[in-house]
């Protein structure tokens, strides 16, 4: 079988395991990856190779991904329509995975219906239905009705479009080479010091209004009808596909895989310490989304004597730094980055580890991860964590952005540590890797 892979170059590491599962199991697999640039900053296409899977490399398409740029442009563009027939003359695809359509645009749908090529979407986040991909407003509350599309021409992601642009350049410059993580932490570091003492945990704030209500109605209806003409909808939550049917997506077309990774599936229950003080982690992007800033507010009510916090991860230098303006005199560590490599080792010292999310995950790694290396959870009751935890067995579930309830949780694990030491912690009984990927190219499988 021929599968075609679509997504961003930058995208969900299961997109690159999916394609070495399928490979392994025989079958022809080519990446088609945007949000290239080069500094001929010309439209093109250019052809390589990565880890033995050929690719097909869009260059400068000029929709940047992760940006709320332009709907009617985020809805397609002839040219970048082109250079996909190219690629789809070259390959001849017996069925195409599309996982992120953010720097390709909507209309790549459209050309396979056209051919006739049937596809199978893996839905990650929300950028079907929602340009911020997390349906979280500028204002900060959880965003369900958008207005007919007015909502979306005031709601501003920072950072612009315009900004952004260079930051996609200079990942297609170095993402390849061994110099980018260097230089990526070293422009991390700059930002974080230039913005010293202007940092804020605000949400972004509303903006003037740009472009027309009715084109972005016109992108969640081009969204809504390319994920219907789908062989399959592959969704990791039951939440998510309850979300995707309230806007439209056909039931019959959605499956439910919770995924994994091999990395995920080799961890082993770590050796915690446990008494006082008690260690509470994070790990993650730091972001409003995420909702670090309540999981701040709630551990600042504690006594810090008695528990201490540790964030691993890096984020928008000024939401950042407004995060440490909050740590001050608090008994918190910023751990900075971290490698996937090392989470048994860094949940060792964690106690109870916090997902404060106030977006909707589409099912959140880092909670399965937790649960593997035997650490409770206390997550936020939405998304995909509702599916694996379970109150009381293997962690807690609390309302989204509640800081009164968050710190109640902390407070009676700083008051009884044997709560979380008692837990039967273990992962939920998810399929393996291999298991998922057989899930996976029976859709593709049953696509023709």
């Amino acid at each position: 079988m021929k599968i075609l892979t679509i997504s961003i170059h930058f995208g969900p590491p299961f997109q690159q395991e999916m394609m070495r599962a399928a490979a392994t199991a025989g079958h022809e697999v080519v990446f088609y990856s945007a949000g290239w640039t080069n500094v001929r900053r010309k439209i093109g296409l250019r052809w390589t190779e990565r880890d033995g899977i050929p690719e097909a490399q869009l260059l400068n398409s000029g929709i940047v991904a992760g940006t709320s740029m332009d709907p009617s442009l985020q809805c397609g563009s002839s040219h970048v329509d082109a250079i996909t027939e190219e690629v789809l003359d070259r390959v001849k695809p017996d069925v195409v995975h599309v996982h992120e359509l953010q720097a390709h645009g909507l209309s790549t749908l459209d050309v396979l219906r056209r051919r006739k090529v049937p596809y199978v979407v893996s839905v990650h986040n929300y950028w079907w239905v929602c340009p911020q991909l997390n349906l979280i407003a500028a204002d900060g509350v959880a965003c369900h009705d958008y207005n007919g599309g007015e909502k979306c021409t005031r709601c501003r992601l920072l950072p612009e479009a315009d900004s952004r642009a260079g930051v996609e350049f200079a990942k297609s410059i170095f993402t390849a080479s061994p110099l980018f993580q260097p230089l990526r932490r070293l422009r991390q570091r700059t930002r974080r010091l230039l913005s010293k003492g202007k940092g804020s945990v605000a949400p972004n704030g509303w903006s003037e209004p740009r472009f027309a209500a009715t084109d972005f109605a016109r992108r969640r209806a081009l969204a809504v009808e390319g994920l219907n003409a789908a062989a399959a909808v592959h969704v990791m939550s039951t939440r998510t596909r309850m979300m995707l049917e309230s806007y439209g997506v056909d039931a019959e077309r959605i499956r439910v895989i919770p995924i994994t990774l091999k990395r995920v599936d080799a961890l082993q229950r770590a050796k915690h310490v446990g008494g006082h003080p008690v260690t509470f982690g994070y790990r993650g992007l730091l972001s409003y989304a995420k909702g670090v800033h309540v999981l701040l507010a709630a551990f600042a009510t504690l006594d810090q004597t008695r528990a201490r916090l540790v964030l691993h991860g890096a984020g928008e230098p000024e939401y950042e730094a407004g995060l440490r303006t909050m740590a001050k005199a608090l008994n918190v560590e910023f751990r900075g980055e971290y490698d996937a490599a090392r989470i048994q080792e860094i949940d060792s010292e964690i106690d109870v580890g916090v997902v404060s999310s106030l977006s909707e995950e589409t099912f959140c790694l880092t909670g399965l991860e937790f649960l593997r290396t035997g650490t409770p959870v206390i997550a936020s009751r939405l998304g995909g964590m509702v599916d694996y935890i379970r109150p009381d067995e293997n962690g807690w579930l609390v309302p989204p952005g509640d800081v009164a309830a968050l710190a109640a949780r902390m407070q009676s694990i700083v008051d009884e540590p044997e709560l979380a030491a008692s837990l039967d912690v273990s992962a939920p009984d998810l399929a393996s890797m291999p298991a998922v990927a057989g899930s996976i190219l029976n859709l593709y499988r049953n696509a023709n």
